[in-house]
């Protein structure tokens, strides 16, 4: 428990370290990287006039303007370093892909390790996989260890690109180079193996990509008929308008700071690491099991109904008070939280089977 709020508390520093501009500058740099501060202050004053030209199209008054700047630069920094992370990433698994192939294909010529690493380490002119190659191969030449030679030199590599299947093979070869035999076969298996492996990765990145498309056109789409909203309103006599109400001005500058929050979480979730993304894989099927088995349609339905019986009071309020725009917003909500739990489902089952 003490460890996890360290984590946490060392995960957070991180965090908040990110909006120092040198900071920043080293993590990207960590991704071997270039990134100047020059760039960095090209970025901020682009998000700074894109929130301000949206707060002036709703027509925010100037203080509820400043939230929406403030809300972009705290979301830029992020924004940042989850697309340099993002190129990492896919590089790291491409390396890792090529690695495990080359590795098989060397170690079928000669069935032994050293040589097929320093073969393989050929493929790579420089770079994280090529120095971690080096390292294995200086293990190895040392020739002093502590329990197994071969294990430990090629922990190395395990360690710095950490999947299940990199240790299989690295099994497979350990126990081929101890005790001899012909190992065309299960070289074959494992190619196959990694191949599908490699495509299944490849198929995810891009459901993730269209998935952000998908999150982006949709929140491009809701802001576009929010504008015009706003402006059919505004375009009616002041006595009637409530583009000005606090209500309103308070719910736009919510809703533009929520838009913010949802962009910068979907571009989180695709910067992850898809070699470890790739072996969760299997459990997270696990959990959309669970979920479908011990699901309760009544019990859920009930929640359901409650969650939405509140939004549906504060939408009877909003209309006693003459709050149009609001209660209409919270008529939608109803009939989302009405349905949540049919949502949730259906979401657990498709992942389930597919």
């Amino acid at each position: 428990m003490k460890k996890r709020k360290n984590k946490s508390k060392r995960r957070s520093k991180e965090k908040f370290g990110l909006f120092r501009p040198g900071n920043l500058q080293k993590q990207i740099d960590s991704y071997g990287y270039n990134f100047s501060m020059g760039r960095y202050c090209v970025f901020l004053s682009v998000s700074a006039a894109g929130a301000i030209g949206c707060g002036m199209l709703f027509g925010l008054h100037w203080y509820l303007i400043i939230p929406v700047v403030f809300a972009c630069m705290m979301a830029l920094p992020f924004l940042i370093l989850d697309g340099y992370k993002q190129m990492y990433e896919h590089k790291q698994f491409l390396d890792i892909s090529d690695y495990m192939e080359q590795m098989l294909y060397s170690f079928r010529l000669n069935q032994k390790i050293l040589l097929a690493l320093k073969d393989t380490r050929t493929l790579f002119a420089e770079g994280r996989m090529h120095d971690v190659i080096g390292e294995a191969i200086d293990y190895i030449e040392c020739g002093s260890y502590r329990y197994e030679l071969y294990k430990e030199a090629l922990a190395i590599i395990e360690n710095a690109y950490p999947t299940k299947r990199l240790c299989a093979i690295h099994e497979y070869l350990r126990t081929v180079e101890s005790n001899g035999g012909a190992c065309e076969e299960g070289i074959d298996l494992l190619l196959q193996d990694k191949a599908v492996w490699a495509d299944n990765v490849a198929l995810l990145q891009e459901d993730k990509k269209a998935a952000r498309m998908r999150a982006v056109f949709s929140l491009l789409v809701t802001m576009l008929l929010a504008l015009i909203f706003h402006m059919v309103y505004r375009s009616m006599p002041e006595q009637y308008t409530i583009v000005g109400h606090p209500v309103t001005q308070g719910v736009t500058t919510l809703y533009l700071i929520l838009n913010i929050a949802i962009f910068r979480k979907v571009n989180h979730q695709i910067a992850g690491s898809w070699i470890v993304r790739e072996e969760e894989a299997g459990d997270k099927i696990c959990r959309y099991f669970a979920m479908i088995s011990s699901y309760d349609e009544k019990k859920e339905a009930r929640n359901s109904f409650g969650l939405a019986g509140i939004a549906l009071w504060t939408a009877i309020l909003c209309c006693l008070f003459g709050w149009a725009l609001a209660a209409a917003l919270a008529v939608i909500a109803a009939l989302l939280l009405l349905n949540q739990h049919k949502i949730g489902y259906r979401i657990a089952y498709d992942k389930q089977l597919g």
